[in-house]
């Protein structure tokens, strides 16, 4: 037995030690097909290729060697001393490893496949599967007659049985079927938090001139949309306990149970500044028209979004935008209809057909335009200068994040706008903003700062925006994404599935258990196992008629119920198998009834 082992350890280590040599090699080849091979690295999928190649060895042993006899069979062995102490581990091992094998998706359905094809039988496929599918019936209720055994004639079960047996099912019921309470409902007993994975912040300009006060009855309005800036979050970064704990002593009115998380967006833009010189042209023509006088209302949007993406959850976006009209006296008449429905959208949103969270005014109406057709003629003139422009109202440093979607918690603030200069020449030695032939934008915000070691705020540094997230727990799915997303389906999804296998489970283990108990019920399956035995014992010595014959034998032992009552018996020969405490009574068959 000692050499057998070891030769199978060098086998096996020699089997393993070629398999990855070989990985190693394709891993490092200088061919790029075979450079993608990725078995060297990926530790999940070398695993699963070797124990795939060991399976095939094992099928491989199988043909040199005939298929293993009943009498040596490692999957369901025979006990040499079944009524006996000693066997009461060894059987429940044997059973539980069995169990392992059988249920295991594919497992034992391949390894009958593969046993099939390599032996010499004269039985088709499935006459094949039925022999093993009763050899499986015959060992479970051999197992199931042992188990009973060990308890004493007509005993009480034992408080332990009923918990194991009994509650622990009974509290996996009640889990199964509580399972959208527990995992989605805002008042699950575990409550959990899904934290932010990615971030993207963007901003955009919209003018729009009036249908309405035009000079001409044939001219149209006039409407342009840029995009300003775009960047995904540059960092998130989530508050430890005592950073949180910092924060609700801060803000006493905010819910404790709650994560925190800060998301920091770069300065610049992650694209270039999209807008063609034609563009800035036609910006900077509706703008100065106004500033002329005697044309028609004119409108300027910004709108800053930012989407917060996070697992199962998906994506969470908030809209907020700021409006400036001019002239104020003109910008005040005339319906929707009167604009181009672009701008309408952003400026008066409604629930129906906008998608901007939060839009306001600037104060006064006209000032942002009015600072918008500065910035524009800055921009578009060149010099080394950088071109800047004060948004106000737009960003809010903080939000809420829960059941009822996002929330804007504190004051808005306003950031500022910048856009390299139009200077191509590249000349200019400061260095402050490198010039290319792509323009691209930034964001920041001026927040007041020490003036060295005093204690006066003199000056203004650039900050990148920052967002501070509170997160609350117990989170909704569709609380959160508004709709009824994908992965809401597929949780929805698979929660069916569970209950149905379940319940399948179920009403086949009780309510169906008394149309299984002509095979379960059987307390001497020995002399059926010797039959499936024989079989086998004749297809390794290739007696094929043999074989054949048994395996008639066998449907009829299956198909009659008088011969499995009469041969199987009625109920187990002894009883307290591996007991200490022991009374010897004698049966009617003069057959050691063993009782309490």
């Amino acid at each position: 037995m000692g050499l057998k082992l070891l030769g199978f350890v060098i086998f096996f280590a020699e089997f393993v030690f070629l398999h990855y040599h070989t990985m190693a090699i394709l891993f490092t080849s200088v061919n790029a097909r075979e450079a993608t091979i990725s078995l060297a690295s990926d530790f999940e999928l070398c695993i699963y290729y070797l124990c795939g190649m060991l399976y095939l060895m094992v099928c491989m042993l199988q043909i040199k060697h005939s298929l293993p006899s009943l009498s040596n069979d490692s999957l369901r062995p025979k006990t040499a001393s079944l009524y006996s102490a000693r066997s009461v581990i060894t059987e429940k091992i044997c059973y539980f490893a069995f169990l392992f094998h059988y249920n295991m998706p594919f497992v034992d359905d391949i390894r009958i496949i593969v046993d099939w094809t390599v032996a010499p039988t004269s039985l088709d496929l499935w006459m094949y599967w039925k022999v093993e599918d009763a050899h499986t019936v015959f060992y479970r209720s051999r197992h199931v007659m042992f188990v009973r055994s060990q308890s004493y004639y007509a005993e009480e079960r034992d408080s332990l049985e009923k918990v194991y047996s009994g509650w622990a099912i009974l509290c996996l019921v009640i889990l199964v079927i509580l399972m959208p309470i527990i995992i989605f409902s805002p008042i699950s007993p575990f409550p959990n938090t899904v934290l932010i994975d990615e971030a993207r912040l963007s901003l955009e300009m919209t003018v729009a001139s009036a249908c309405y006060g035009m000079a001409h009855a044939r001219e149209l309005c006039r409407y342009v949309e840029l995009q300003l800036f775009e960047s995904p979050a540059l960092q998130i970064q989530n508050y430890n306990v005592s950073a949180k704990q910092q924060y609700l002593r801060d803000n006493p009115r905010v819910n404790t149970d709650i994560d925190i998380q800060d998301v920091r967006w770069p300065w610049h833009s992650e694209v270039r500044f999209k807008a063609s010189p034609a563009a800035v042209a036609e910006v900077r023509s509706i703008l100065d028209r106004t500033e002329a006088g005697g044309g028609p209302p004119v409108t300027i949007a910004f709108v800053l979004r930012y989407t917060l993406t996070r697992a199962v959850l998906g994506q969470t976006e908030h809209i907020r935008s700021i409006c400036s009209c001019t002239p104020r006296s003109s910008c005040a008449t005339g319906d929707n209809s009167a604009w181009p429905s672009r701008i309408v959208h952003l400026c008066r949103p409604t629930p129906a057909t906008s998608e901007v969270t939060e839009s306001t005014v600037s104060s006064p109406l006209d000032m942002l335009l009015n600072q918008s057709r500065a910035f524009w003629r800055q921009a578009s003139t060149p010099g080394p200068e950088e071109a800047s422009l004060d948004i106000p109202n737009l960003w809010s440093p903080s939000v809420n994040l829960g059941n009822d979607g996002l929330t804007e918690r504190g004051a808005v603030e306003g950031f500022v706008y910048g856009i390299a200069p139009a200077d191509l020449n590249c000349s200019n030695p400061s260095g402050v903003v490198s010039c290319a032939p792509h323009r691209w934008g930034r964001l920041w915000r001026d927040v007041l700062a020490h003036a060295g070691n005093s204690s006066e705020l003199h000056e203004q540094e650039p900050v990148p925006l920052q967002l501070k997230v509170e997160l609350e727990k117990s989170v909704n799915v569709q609380g959160v994404t508004g709709d009824t997303s994908s992965s809401y389906t597929s949780a929805l999804g698979l929660y069916v599935a569970v209950v149905l296998v379940a319940g399948r489970y179920l009403r086949t283990a009780f309510q169906g258990a008394s149309k299984q108990a002509i095979y379960d019920e059987i307390p001497d399956a020995h002399v059926f196992l010797d039959i499936i035995e024989a079989i086998k014992m004749a297809r390794e010595h290739n007696d094929l008629r043999i074989e054949f014959e048994l395996y008639y034998c066998l449907m009829q032992v299956l198909r009659s119920t008088h011969i499995l009552l009469r041969t199987g018996g009625h109920q187990p020969r002894v009883y307290g198998i591996g007991r200490t405490k022991e009374q010897h009574i004698k049966g009617d068959d003069a057959e050691e009834v063993v009782r309490l």
